[in-house]
């Protein structure tokens, strides 16, 4: 298995602040990955192309999406913002593993996961794999 060195970003001039909670998010890089993640709830936003990245390497979504114990908040059925622009969040399915509910920003494409939902689209079992096949998501 590789392992990943995460380091925080160079400094920009602000910080987004979580969805999800409100809270600050940090920003990361990994293997040329950016991502913002909120220390407190563990959501992660992504551009599209790390977003696509990530979820396609297994370590590297293990040590971009960090563990969180006890109950977190959720995007799930909510209405939320983007933390760059402040559009409206749209959710929908993610389209092999329909139990993984995304939100994207129309305006700037950015995708929002809570805590945990990178690590599993990143293992795509076979079981979902066949009912991605057959369509039942």
């Amino acid at each position: 298995m590789a392992r990943h060195e995460l380091t925080r970003a160079g400094s920009r001039s602000f910080t987004l602040n979580c969805p999800v909670c409100d809270a600050p998010m940090d920003k990361l890089q990994l293997e040329g990955v950016t991502a913002d993640r909120c220390g407190e709830c563990g959501a992660l936003w992504l551009d599209p192309a790390d977003f696509s990245a990530a979820q396609k390497d297994k370590s590297l979504a293990e040590a971009l999406d960090k563990a969180c114990s006890g109950p977190q908040p959720t995007a799930a059925g909510r209405k939320i913002r983007c933390p760059r622009d402040g559009e409206p969040l749209t959710e929908f399915a993610h389209p092999e593993q329909a139990h993984v509910k995304l939100h994207k920003c129309k305006s700037c494409f950015g995708i929002l996961l809570d805590a945990g939902e990178l690590r599993d689209l990143a293992t795509f079992t076979l079981g979902e794999r066949l009912r991605s096949l057959f369509g039942k998501g």
